[in-house]
C-alpha cells in the first residue's frame, strides 16, 4: 500500500497508538512497537516504544529537528540519534483531517515524519548472554535481549535499560514537594551544552524535558527534546545578542514551573530564547557573564579546530626528475702527482 493509500483515507480516526502502529508497520515492519504516550507539543508526539526508545512523531517535515539533533550528540543532553532512524511520508491535501485527529493537533503540515530516538536512562545496558560471561556464577540461563522478549512477550520491557522516562512537567506533578533547586541547576547545564555547539533550542518548557528518576524520586536523568523551534547561534554572539538584532514579534503568556504565575516572554519569529524561559519559567537568572564565558570558550574551540588541521602537503616532484641521492658521497680531487727522485 502506497502513502497516498494511507493518507487519503477519508474516515476520522481517534488519536490511539494502535492506529499509529498499523501505519508504521506497514513502511517499517521491524521497527519496534510503540508503547505508550509520552506527551507531545505544538508541532509533534512523543510515544515509548517497547524496547525502551523514544519515538517523535511530527507533523511536518522534521529537517531542523534531526539536524540539531545531530549536532547536539555526545552532550548527553539529548537522546542518542541516528539520521538513518527516521521515515517521511508525504500528507495529501484531503488528509490533513485524516491526520489532525490521528495526533489530536490543531495544525499539520504537508509531511509526517516518524523520529526513533536512543534510549535514556544512567544504566548501561548488556546482553543477557554478556551478563552471564561477566557473572557466571549466577546460575541463571543465558539470552539474549531479542529472545528473552520472544520468550517472554508480555513482559514490561520499558524499564530496559534505566528507569521510567517521564516528562519534567508530569514529574512536577507527580512530586511537587521536591526541591526545584536540582532542576536548576540541571537546567542551565543543559543551556550551557546548548550553546557551546550552538543551538537555541526555542521552546524550553518542561513538557519538552524528559527525567528518569527513581522510585525515591530523585532525578536521575535529563534530556531535551523536541527541537522544531531551534534556530542557530551566530559564532561570536550569545543567544541575546542573536535574538534581539531584531525586536520580538510579541510576547507570550508563559506559565511557571510551579504553576503559580504567568509572565509575558518575548517571542522571536516563534522561539523563545533559553535564557528567558531559564529567568521565567525554571526561576533561575542565565546571567549575562555566564553567557559571556560560553560565548568565548565557543571562540576558542573554534580556534584551536583551524589549528588543529593538517599542514599542506609538499608539491610532488615530477616523475621524469630525478629523486635525490642518499648518502652520496663526494670524491675528492686528485692531488697532482710528484715524482720521485
Amino acid at each position: 500500500m502506497g502513502t497516498s493509500g494511507i493518507m487519503s483515507c477519508n474516515i476520522r480516526m481517534p488519536p490511539k497508538t494502535e492506529n499509529l502502529q498499523k501505519i508504521m508497520s506497514i513502511y517499517k515492519p521491524k521497527w519496534p512497537k510503540i508503547h505508550k504516550y509520552i506527551g507531545g507539543g505544538v508541532n509533534g508526539r512523543v510515544f515509548e516504544l517497547n524496547d525502551g526508545r523514544y519515538m517523535k512523531i511530527i507533523a511536518n517535515n522534521a529537517s531542523r529537528e534531526w539536524k540539531t539533533l545531530l549536532r547536539l550528540q555526545g552532550t548527553h543532553v539529548v537522546p542518542r540519534f541516528n539520521k538513518n532512524n527516521h521515515l517521511l511520508l508525504e500528507i495529501k491535501p484531503g488528509s490533513k483531517d485524516f491526520v489532525k485527529a490521528l495526533l489530536n493537533m490543531k495544525k499539520v503540515g504537508n509531511k509526517l515524519t516518524f523520529m526513533i530516538m536512543g534510549r535514556v536512562g544512567g544504566i548501561k545496558a548488556m546482553s543477557l548472554k554478556n551478563y552471564t560471561n561477566k557473572y557466571p556464577h549466577h546460575g541463571e540461563q543465558a539470552m539474549t535481549l531479542k529472545n528473552y522478549i520472544k520468550k517472554y512477550p508480555h513482559k514490561n520491557t520499558r524499564h530496559v535499560g534505566g528507569e521510567q522516562a517521564m516528562t519534567l512537567k508530569n514529574y512536577i506533578n507527580k512530586y511537587p514537594n521536591k526541591n526545584t533547586r536540582h532542576v536548576q541547576t540541571r537546567i542551565l547545564h543543559i543551556i550551557d551544552e546548548m550553546h557551546i555547539r550552538g543551538v537555541s533550542h526555542g521552546n524550553l518548557h518542561s513538557g519538552n524535558i524528559l527525567v528518569t528518576a527513581d522510585s525515591a524520586g530523585r532525578i536521575t536523568g535529563m534530556w531535551v527534546i523536541d527541537f522544531g523551534r531551534a534556530t542557530e547561534i551566530p559564532l561570536g554572539m550569545t543567544e541575546r545578542q542573536h535574538y534581539y538584532r531584531k525586536e520580538p514579534n510579541s510576547t507570550h503568556p508563559t506559565q511557571t514551573l510551579s504553576g503559580q504565575n504567568y509572565v509575558n516572554v518575548p517571542v522571536f519569529n516563534g522561539s523563545r530564547a533559553n535564557v528567558h524561559m531559564s529567568k521565567t519559567h525554571y526561576g533561575k537568572n542565565y546571567i549575562r557573564p555566564r553567557e559571556n564565558i560560553i560565548r568565548n570558550r565557543r571562540l576558542n574551540i573554534a580556534e584551536n579546530l583551524k589549528l588543529m588541521k593538517s599542514p599542506r602537503k609538499s608539491p610532488r616532484r615530477s616523475k621524469s626528475a630525478s629523486p635525490p641521492r642518499k648518502n652520496r658521497v663526494v670524491s675528492r680531487p686528485r692531488s697532482a702527482s710528484v715524482s720521485r727522485t
